[in-house]
């Protein structure tokens, strides 16, 4: 099983087992200082990935695959905030005499009554009210 060279991806559990199979079999074959080496080659992931990964093993007994970070907690939007929003829209169209986007309601929001949502949460609010 070759793993594939990606600097930016995070090593699964299966595949950090392949390095430490390849390396054990290298402690039996070759002397200690090549060992590293020929299992970061054997398995196309860098020296110190190898190296981490045994550290790993050693502190912990096992091998873990990366945790996925958790969203934060869904603050529900009251009336008194859509209302904010609605009139933002029609600011935009009555007085500004603009064509709101998402992105200009979003930093106009946030200039006005520092609101803290995504363009996410904006959008879906929009929609709620009726604005597609």
């Amino acid at each position: 099983m070759a793993i594939t060279t990606n600097t930016n991806k995070h090593l699964r559990s299966t595949e950090k087992r392949t390095v430490v199979q390849v390396a054990n079999y290298f402690k039996k074959k070759k002397p200690m200082e090549s060992i590293i080496r020929s299992t970061a080659e054997a398995t196309g992931v860098s020296r110190r990935t190898v190296f981490r990964i045994q550290k790993d093993l050693k502190e912990t007994g096992k091998l873990a695959s990366p945790k996925r970070p958790k969203r934060g907690p869904y603050k529900p939007v009251d009336s008194f905030d859509e209302m904010v929003k609605r009139n933002k829209v029609h600011e935009f169209y009555n007085h500004r005499r603009i064509l709101p986007t998402l992105n200009t309601l979003l930093r106009a929001l946030r200039e006005d009554i520092k609101f803290t949502g995504s363009s996410w949460l904006l959008r879906k609010t929009l929609r709620k009210l009726g604005f597609t």
